[in-house]
């Protein structure tokens, strides 16, 4: 019950920010652009399933090689799951980045005001939000999660006052967005360091592992 407790506390934040969001856009901005965020959304789930299929696969070799006290194979483990996750949102990213317009076009009759804009900022928080999930399997398998979701969770709920204060202060409707996009970059910084705190994950042999996908991502925008 502990367990599962905390882990709705986490979990129900994200259902929070996306669903509260929606309802603020169209308080502050009207219905009709909450047809554009229904298009990103699609195009944001397309992309969240593939990757979501490619962890389904490793998450429980994370879990058992950590039961089984075998430390070395498991932070490989999430060393790749991270790096191949970034290679599949990858491959959805770049074309839908530089030509959102083009491919919203080929796939509807008549492409709602945003959109474009808005699947580019969905892809960007989907990147921020998804590449750090192999770290939470990792802090999940040590079973050691209430200061986890204590502090990820109570970060992740300020999205929604963030994005509420941005449309009041006058920011445009792209803030439904970006407020994520910030909120959830803290989540990942966070993970990071609870990884490292909870189940001695050597932080600095994973980012030294991590050189050669930055320069696939250079070639790749190049």
């Amino acid at each position: 019950f502990s367990f599962s407790g905390w882990n709705f506390f986490g979990s129900s934040s994200y259902v929070l920010n996306t669903q509260g969001v929606t309802i603020l856009v169209n308080i502050f901005f009207g219905v009709a652009l909450n047809a554009a965020r229904g298009v990103a959304l699609q195009i944001e789930n397309i992309a969240k399933q593939f990757v979501s299929n490619f962890l389904t696969a490793i998450n429980p070799q994370i879990t058992k090689s950590w039961a089984s006290g075998n430390r070395d194979y498991c932070f490989s483990l999430v060393a790749k799951g991270v790096k191949f996750s970034l290679l599949v949102i990858l491959a959805f990213f770049l074309p839908l980045f530089f030509e959102a317009e083009c491919a919203l076009d080929l796939w509807l009759a008549k492409v709602p005001a945003h959109s474009a804009d808005f699947v580019r900022l969905a892809l960007v928080g989907l990147l921020v939000d998804m590449v750090g999930n192999p770290l939470l399997t990792l802090i999940l398998a040590t079973g050691k999660v209430r200061n986890y979701y204590l502090l990820t969770g109570l970060t992740s709920y300020l999205c929604l006052p963030l994005a509420w204060l941005a449309f009041k202060l006058g920011a445009p409707v792209e803030w439904s967005y970006v407020s994520f996009i910030l909120i959830y970059l803290i989540v990942l910084l966070e993970r990071f360091v609870m990884a490292r705190r909870i189940a001695s994950f050597p932080l600095g042999k994973f980012f030294r592992s991590l050189a050669p996908m930055l320069q696939v991502f250079a070639l790749a925008f190049a």
